[in-house]
């Protein structure tokens, strides 16, 4: 059996503050002392776009080779999470602010990029076992993601982690992120499947979420091949699911369905920012890459 991988990588933006208040993003501080009316989802609060994540966003995929929209519109993504203040994730499925590019591993095999698109992340939930609760700190909710997309172009563990390291590095020099990752500022989902060859279509994905790195190993793709290997030999064809990292993959439990662009959950957002403030972005984008080749 074949195994077909690919990532969705979610990477906190280096600002000082949220995609759309003024709260800092400071890491560490006070539970819930960095949150207002708008990360706290309160109703008739009016959101403010980041101009700065807008452009670490635009600035990330300039330097993957991506093409920037002049036109990008928000969405909401409508869905139940304690952490999730408003009941709803804030992001972009069409148009994103960025499309295609991708990365040339060292054998020279190139990985696709299928979009790179801005989102705001959500709180957090701190589970006290000692008193049998669960404690909301919404001081991360609002803070500027991108999240990049692959096209399922990886054949092997070994591949996937390469493309995670340099993918890491590059973000950490041009200064998008800060890439901390034991604070989950630079984190993936992998969908993997199985085909018994290279000739035969995709088989149904597995979603595996919120891996830390360098969690996506070549012990989790085993894992997770012999999982769906027994599934298709007694149950048929599996469907596709979503499941968490934090338990071994052949007994963790399904998580939320995959939210679409023809989703009914899925809803454009209001507010969205004019057509001029991307295009002003994009147009800026360009004249900083003609004047880079001319330097160069």
């Amino acid at each position: 059996m074949e195994p077909v991988i690919g990532l969705e990588i979610h990477t906190q933006l280096n600002t000082l503050t949220k995609l759309f208040c003024s709260c800092a993003t400071a890491v560490g501080d006070e539970p819930n002392s960095h949150i207002c009316e708008v990360c706290s989802g309160q109703p008739g609060s009016l959101p403010r776009t980041n101009g700065k994540a807008v452009e670490l966003a635009a600035k990330a995929g300039l330097a993957l080779g991506c093409t920037v929209n002049e036109r990008s519109v928000f969405s909401r993504k409508s869905y139940f999470y304690p952490d999730l203040p408003g009941g709803f994730q804030t992001s972009q499925l069409d148009p994103p602010i960025c499309q295609g590019g991708g990365l040339t591993l060292a054998d020279g095999k190139f990985i696709r990029l299928n979009r790179i698109h801005l989102e705001d992340d959500a709180g957090k939930c701190v589970h006290d076992e000692a008193r049998g609760q669960t404690l909301v700190d919404l001081n991360r909710a609002g803070t500027p993601l991108i999240e990049i997309v692959t096209e399922p172009d990886f054949r092997a563990a070994d591949e996937a982690v390469e493309f995670l390291k340099k993918l890491h590095a590059i973000l950490l020099r041009l200064g998008v992120t800060l890439g901390r990752m034991e604070e989950g500022e630079f984190r993936c989902d992998v969908n993997i499947s199985l085909r018994p060859d290279s000739s035969a279509p995709f088989g149904s994905r597995c979603e595996i979420k919120n891996l830390k790195w360098p969690r996506p190993s070549s012990m989790k793709r085993c894992a997770r091949s012999v999982s769906m290997t027994r599934v298709k030999r007694f149950s048929g064809r599996p469907a596709s699911s979503t499941r968490p990292a934090r338990k071994p993959a052949p007994c963790a439990p399904r998580r939320k369905p995959r939210i679409t662009a023809t989703s009914p959950s899925l809803i454009s957002r209001p507010f969205s920012s004019p057509g001029s403030f991307w295009r002003n972005f994009a147009r800026k984008c360009r004249n900083c890459r003609r004047k880079s080749r001319r330097v160069s």
